[in-house]
């Protein structure tokens, strides 16, 4: 089947894009479930496997570090070789992975196995939303990828949830073992009833020296943003700097790079789209983690009570992701957006003077922020992707999810960071709350500005030419069998 005749045939089937719809949701709830689930059964990991702290700080860090290193990898990938058939090996190996993991009898070969997830989720996500945008083009693609959103956020509300449930009552295994057959049955149905394939740039070879470079930027920065008050910290990030210069000018000159850096040039939507991503979740990933800890010391709540508090935000989130993706399909999405950071703004503005508000207040401002992210992702994401052309779907769905984790590695860095300032490498005793409380403050400033910063980006990257751009993707398919 061609290209083209792929895009015909789902364009004239609504059960074939719905089922594929279904198919992405699905895992792209269940592999964000299982990310957050993890953390509530690192206790119980450790104590089974004797881990070390050090090994224990890895369980979650490893998934991140390969989700990172793979996604522009498995996303060129996806455009040279198919898109559909790196999607059911990256399927495949999470689920492969999760089977391991849910095995291991070493903290070793769990790590290992986690590595393997973060290359099996890369691969997922490097592809889901080119193939959804693919299928949904035609009519309804921001409603789509609002779904698909909303699953990603539900997977992450919870997963502490049911990992908690899960170790309690079966063991920390279970966490790992829990979505396997949800995921074989998506294997199942993407093979045997997913139409066609979508390819962007068949027959090009795969950039090596390129995918090195992205590496070792990857984990220089990982260090130094880690180690950012000590001198081999500060050294880690001024070499990944160096490495991401000689990437763009091994770009520049390569015959296939990894990331062309024509998509770039002329895009103001797909840039500042990026841009906008990063700064969010600069300003909101790091804040839910600090809030966590802030609410059980500081004021003195149950972890259950912090945790249904703080539920309020992703509630939001999920409810409005999929509304905020129909609202994008019929007005301009960057109206859209600047609403939703300005609503991150507002709600940032309530919790200046955090310790002199009241619970319902708090609660107000996580509805707010919860709001505001809920506005701000899916007509962000659609914008992405709808600005990028056919032939490299792939690697623009990396980059938006890079754009995704690029800035929840910043937030993590700069809690961290401050964390190391005010508090150092000491236990959190009462004696130490009033400096936690002033880590919170600074981390609600930042998040502020980050997010405001965000607002200007989202409304000055221009209107979506919808009907240009329907004509330019037509234009732009190749019929490749």
């Amino acid at each position: 089947m061609t290209t083209q005749k792929t895009q015909d045939y789902y364009r004239d089937n609504p059960s074939a894009r719905w089922l594929t719809l279904l198919v992405f949701c699905v895992g792209s709830f269940l592999i964000p479930l299982t990310m957050s689930a993890v953390p509530i059964a690192i206790p119980a990991i450790a104590k089974e496997l004797s881990a070390n702290a050090v090994y224990v700080s890895w369980i979650p860090v490893s998934f991140l570090l390969s989700n990172l290193i793979f996604l522009l990898p498995a996303g060129r990938l996806a455009d040279i070789y198919g898109r559909k058939r790196i999607y059911l090996i990256g399927n495949g190996l999470f689920a492969l992975a999760s089977l391991l993991a849910g095995l291991a009898q070493s903290i070793e070969m769990l790590l290992l196995f986690r590595l393997l997830q973060g290359v099996g989720a890369a691969m997922f996500f490097s592809t889901g939303m080119a193939i959804i945008s693919t299928v949904y083009r035609d009519h309804g693609r921001g409603e789509a990828l609002g779904w698909v959103v909303a699953s990603v956020y539900l997977g992450l509300l919870c997963g502490p949830l049911i990992g908690g449930w899960l170790s309690d009552s079966f063991g920390w295994r279970a966490v790992f073992l829990f979505p396997l057959l949800p995921l074989i049955a998506c294997l199942v149905l993407g093979f045997f009833k997913m139409q066609g394939e979508w390819f962007g740039q068949a027959g090009q070879g795969f950039d090596w020296r390129g995918s090195f470079l992205v590496t070792l930027v990857i984990l220089l920065a990982f260090a130094g943003l880690s180690q950012l008050t000590l001198l081999k910290g500060q050294v880690a990030l001024v070499l990944a700097g160096f490495c991401l210069y000689g990437f763009i000018l091994h770009c520049q000159r390569a015959r296939h790079p990894l990331v062309p850096l024509s998509i770039f040039k002329g895009n103001p939507l797909f840039v500042r789209s990026l841009i906008s991503a990063v700064l969010m979740y600069s300003g909101t990933y790091g804040f839910v983690f600090i809030m966590a800890l802030y609410l059980q010391l500081n004021r003195e709540l149950s972890a259950t009570m912090a945790g249904q508090l703080m539920m309020v935000q992703a509630v939001f989130m999920v409810l409005l992701a999929p509304i905020s993706g129909r609202l994008s399909d019929r007005f301009q999405p960057r109206f859209i957006t600047t609403i939703g950071c300005l609503l991150n703004v507002a709600g940032f503005i309530v919790l200046l003077n955090i310790e002199a508000a009241s619970l319902a207040r708090l609660g107000f401002a996580f509805a707010l922020i919860g709001l505001g992210f809920g506005l701000f992702s899916t007509p962000n994401n659609s914008t992405a992707i709808g600005a990028v052309d056919e032939a490299h779907l792939g690697i623009g769905s990396s980059l938006t999810n890079q754009a995704r984790l690029c800035g929840q590695m910043i937030s993590t860095a700069l809690v961290s960071l401050l964390l190391t300032v005010y508090i150092g490498d000491q236990e959190i005793m009462p004696e130490q709350y009033p400096a936690l409380a002033k880590t919170v403050q600074w981390i609600i400033q930042c998040s502020l500005v980050f997010t405001l910063v965000a607002a200007f980006f989202a409304y000055t990257r221009g209107d979506v030419n919808r009907a240009q751009s329907h004509k330019e993707s037509k234009e732009k398919l190749d019929p490749i069998q």
